[in-house]
């Protein structure tokens, strides 16, 4: 979750990117493979939400022929799509 003020949630601990980076990457090697989802809140920066999906992007689990990342309310929002733009 990405809030109004920028900050960053994984799962119910407020993380740093630096953090959030580390687990992205840690759970790469998870079976079964734990489906990432990114919820903005509706007035959080750009620039927050940018950073966001730039390391979701270098992930991993975000890319490859099965990618386990998405967007939103609907997991398949983001099939097919690169996070960074």
């Amino acid at each position: 979750m990405i809030g109004a003020d920028g900050s960053i949630t994984w799962g119910e601990e407020r993380v740093s990117s630096n953090q959030l980076n580390k687990y992205m990457h840690m759970t790469t090697g998870w079976e079964p493979l734990p489906l990432i989802i990114l919820d903005v809140a509706d007035d959080a920066p750009c620039l927050a939400v940018q950073r966001v999906r730039g390391i979701m992007d270098s992930a991993p689990i975000c890319r490859g022929e099965w990618p386990s990342c998405s967007e939103g309310q609907d997991w398949k929002s983001f099939d097919d799509r690169s996070f960074a733009e």
